[in-house]
């Protein structure tokens, strides 16, 4: 989250201006949320905030044509105001997306995932409707750079696995993220809790499906998987899963899953015994939070 002193109220400005517009245009939570603290902040004297030429000149282009207070903080301050209830209250409640790969293509995907997810009825209709963007992503060989196609090897996955987040949204309901075998490498036997879309990127793998009918762990299916394959999860059902390098490079997955994945407390299972212990497998390139 962005410093929102008093002490920087001329860049809060400059930032309610900018997040208004912007909230305006996309109807984005990520905006609302933002925006509800800064107002917090500059108080009952939002509604009438005006801006100087220099303050004008300082924002990015698309705002700088447009009315920097437009009228739906006009209409809605008050009630902005009324919903933050002070600044110290809601910065606990409110944390900032986070971009480890901020590129256009990544927030660009974003956006459409969360205009279908906001537009679904149910998981699996915001899957299907999520289906067209994700394959143009495992489609496009660019746009992942080469460090987050890298292995780790003290990885919480163990076996040089690494697990890179690309993308988390600040209150935890949504993450992106890179999952990479090298060749002969296996995950353990994991569940996810969690729905969303897994693919193949790069490399090929098996993967091995399992079940708990009854209490007890079950292999219900195998399958091969090329790069552009991907599938649903929707726990329960598919959630607990194995995967496997079978070519002789490095596979990369892409994984889009309604937690923070790498940092919640899943469980592994031993697939001899069905028993099942806490993991958290993390990421290569950020901390979790201490419990």
């Amino acid at each position: 989250m962005r410093s929102v002193g008093r002490n920087h109220v001329h860049s809060t400005r400059l930032e309610l201006a900018a997040l208004v517009a912007d909230a305006e245009q996309e109807r984005s939570l990520e905006h609302e949320a933002e925006l509800l603290v800064l107002v917090a902040v500059l108080g009952d004297d939002t509604a009438g905030v005006e801006l100087d030429d220099t303050e004008r000149d300082s924002l990015p282009l698309h705002h700088a044509a447009e009315n920097p207070i437009p009228d739906l903080l006009r209409r809605h301050g008050a009630d902005l105001v009324e919903r933050a209830q002070g600044p110290r209250s809601y910065t606990r409640m409110v944390s900032s997306d986070e971009y480890a790969l901020d590129t256009s293509v990544v927030r660009g995907f974003v956006s459409s995932v969360r205009a279908a997810i906001t537009a679904a009825s149910s998981p699996e209709e915001a899957c299907e409707a999520i289906r067209p963007s994700f394959a143009e992503l495992l489609a496009d060989p660019n746009w992942l750079p080469p460090r987050y196609q890298e292995s780790a090897p003290e990885s919480g996955m163990g076996g040089g696995i690494g697990q890179w987040l690309l993308f988390r949204s600040g209150d935890g309901s949504l993450s992106l993220f890179s999952l990479v075998v090298p060749p002969d490498a296996q995950t353990p036997v994991h569940d996810h809790l969690a729905w969303g879309l897994v693919g193949l990127y790069r490399g090929k793998q098996d993967e091995e499906i399992y079940a708990e009918p009854n209490g007890r762990l079950e292999l219900v299916e195998r399958r091969a998987l090329v790069p552009g394959d991907f599938y649903a999860l929707l726990p329960p059902r598919d959630d607990i899963h194995r995967v496997r390098t079978t070519s002789p490079e490095t596979s990369v997955s892409i994984h889009l899953l309604t937690n923070d994945t790498g940092c919640v407390w899943r469980h592994a299972y031993d697939p001899e015994s069905g028993e099942r212990r806490p993991f958290r497998s993390g990421y290569v390139n950020v901390a979790c939070k201490e419990d």
